[in-house]
């Protein structure tokens, strides 16, 4: 595994393992500890190492790989690509509305939201 990549993994959590794995990759990246041009094993070696199944390590780097934050490289090892990516920004709005659409139903109000946000960016900076 690439030595700055930093994975735990909870077979206990509610959440699936390709979820947690998918979270954790993006953010390790957030974090500084990968940067555009690292790379990811492959599933088969990532899969090893963590003790699951590849095909759940590939449904993790799939999902990375179509929201534009890892591409495929050479020797089916996976390149943090650390830059938007043509429909990237689409995405994001996508998942964004997701988000505020669920947060407006649970009774979150748009200054709730907005305040939301901005603790997370202060908290990355």
């Amino acid at each position: 595994m690439s030595k700055n990549l930093e994975i735990s993994l909870d077979r206990n959590s509610h959440d699936a393992i390709y979820m947690q794995l998918y979270n954790q990759i993006v953010q390790n990246i957030t974090s500084g500890n990968l940067e555009r041009g690292d790379s990811l094993p492959s599933s088969r070696v990532m899969a090893g190492t963590l003790g699951i199944n590849f095909h759940t390590v590939n449904q993790a780097y799939q999902r990375l790989r179509e929201n534009g934050i890892i591409a495929s490289g050479k020797n089916r090892r996976y390149i943090v690509v650390g830059k938007k990516q043509p429909g990237s920004v689409n995405k994001l709005m996508e998942k964004e509305a997701e988000v505020v659409n669920e947060a407006l139903a649970m009774g979150y109000s748009e200054n709730d939201i907005i305040e939301t946000v901005r603790k997370i960016l202060a908290n990355k900076s």
